[in-house]
């Protein structure tokens, strides 16, 4: 019986750290995606940083989707330089993809005041010798710390009204 409790405690115990280690993470980073939290807004005030922050980081809109129940902005798929940390691992071709998303909420006392929730998602695909497929792969440390930047921006503007 107590090796039952114990084994049970020790389960409960993995449970936890897994969990914890998700949440300290900041965000998901799963394969080819990092998705990364910029909380409740208005859309048209999404629109503005994105008109001004995707300028300042050079990155186009390629699509354009606002409707009552939902926002979208994205851009085309853009090649980029490979860090030697995937040329190790046999990439010979990189593109990124940048998306925010709102997902409505709640209604405002006028319909250009609801509130969505707002996430801001960069894909990640790669080409290497063995599949030749752009295919989701994990992002480069240096690759990862340039969207990051875009984000902090956005968050920075939409949640503080701070310009940099």
């Amino acid at each position: 019986m107590r090796d039952a409790v114990g084994r049970g405690a020790a389960w409960a115990a993995l449970a936890l750290i897994v969990i914890v280690s998700a949440c300290a993470s900041g965000g998901s980073r799963q394969g080819g995606l990092l998705r990364e939290d910029l909380g409740r807004q208005v859309v048209y005030r999404v629109n503005d940083a994105q008109i001004e922050y995707f300028g300042k980081h050079q990155i186009l809109i390629r699509r354009r989707l606002i409707e009552d129940r939902q926002f979208l902005f994205e851009s085309p798929w853009m090649v980029r330089d490979i860090p030697a940390e995937e040329v190790a691992r046999g990439v010979f071709e990189a593109r990124n993809r940048v998306i925010l998303r709102g997902r409505f909420i709640e209604r405002g006392l006028d319909p250009g005041l609801n509130i969505f929730r707002v996430t801001f998602e960069v894909e990640n695909e790669v080409r290497t010798e063995e599949l030749t497929d752009f295919h989701p792969a994990p992002f480069p440390d240096e690759v990862r710390a340039r969207f990051m930047a875009l984000y902090d921006d956005l968050n920075l503007e939409l949640n503080t009204g701070i310009r940099r």
